[in-house]
Parts: structure tokens; C-alpha cells; sequence
């Protein structure tokens, strides 16, 4: 099986309303968009925190095993 990757650059901080339309809109069918994210720890004031951010703000990756031509 092959799987095919597209990249949709989209407005900074919308990301995940893309994200969240795509998966409404394709319901059913193999698509899996997301916006890779990196993880950092640090301590503030005493306490652990956990920040996550956007590794590629502006942009939502989609995989498939569908190729262009079947969409």
C-alpha cells in the first residue's frame, strides 16, 4: 500500500479549524490531517509545565492512501 502526503498552508492559528473541517468534511474516507507539534518542559514558579507549539505554523499535513487522481 502507498500513502501519499499533501500540505496545505492555511492562515497562521487556524490550523486546527482546518484540521477539524477536513475531518468533518472527508468523514469516512482515509484521510488523516494533522499539524505536527513539539513538546517542551520547563519549570515556572515552582511547578512543572508542559507547553506544546506548531513545529510548521501555517501549514496542516494530510495522509492518504488516496492519490491525487481519485480526489
Amino acid at each position: 500500500m502507498s500513502f501519499y502526503w499533501y500540505v496545505l498552508f492555511v492562515k497562521a492559528a487556524r490550523e486546527n479549524m482546518v484540521i477539524e473541517a477536513i475531518k468533518t468534511r472527508f468523514k469516512g474516507l482515509d484521510f488523516k490531517p494533522f499539524a505536527p507539534k513539539s513538546e517542551r518542559k520547563f519549570r515556572k514558579g515552582g511547578k512543572d509545565k508542559l507547553e506544546s507549539e506548531l513545529l510548521f505554523p501555517g501549514y496542516v499535513f494530510i495522509e492518504t492512501t488516496m492519490d491525487s487522481k481519485r480526489f
